[in-house]
């Protein structure tokens, strides 16, 4: 079972992710966590070094749930466009669900990617992703491209140009955005 110790972590964890989605990374105080669990503040340092490492933890459980929830979309039966697609919308539906859910904002969400630099792994892990929808088309012959990685990571870059755009649109309308930008990216403009 789970020790005390692990039990107090999983509540500052808990209440950690529940005020940086709030109120942000900068409006949030360690001082609101330590009173929302009722521990004392040396407790914090215990577990976590900083609100950083905090942040960055409980950032961390989030982008999990969201990676494992991905990967439930994509689907060997489909081919690569497909799943990039189903990939890229359901991103922008878990960003939607979680702000909505945890009473966030765009804002607030914007706020969380301006401290995007402590969550590095993320972009890694995002990029991943899609690299494995790529190596799994090229072996399956739907595409063919020569480097898998450097595709996956300019793929990202683009995604992350959108997020915000999409995240503030309808599911219905930014869906057929998405549809687009990958026929454009899949078909190219030559005829």
């Amino acid at each position: 079972g789970t020790t005390g110790m692990e039990k107090t972590k999983d509540l500052i964890l808990t209440s950690a992710m529940k005020k940086f989605a709030r109120y942000g990374f900068k409006k949030t105080s360690l001082d609101d966590i330590v009173r929302d669990v009722k521990i004392s503040k040396g407790t914090i340092y215990i577990y976590f070094k900083n609100k950083e490492d905090l942040f960055r933890q409980s950032a961390e459980i989030v982008v999990n749930s969201m990676l494992s929830s991905l990967k439930a979309n994509i689907s060997p039966e489909n081919n690569t466009k497909e799943n990039i697609v189903s990939f890229t919308c359901g991103q922008i539906q878990f960003i939607r669900n979680y702000i909505a859910e945890e009473g966030s904002t765009i804002e607030i969400f914007k706020e969380v990617k301006e401290n995007v630099h402590l969550l590095s792994t993320f972009r890694k892990r995002m990029a991943g992703l899609i690299q494995e929808i790529l190596e799994t088309g090229i072996e399956r012959n739907f595409i063919k491209i020569t480097s898998p990685h450097k595709t996956a990571v300019i793929i990202i870059q683009i995604l992350e140009q959108f997020e915000l755009r999409w995240t503030e649109m309808s599911r219905k309308d930014s869906d057929k955005e998405i549809h687009k930008l990958f026929e454009l990216i899949f078909h190219g403009i030559e005829e």
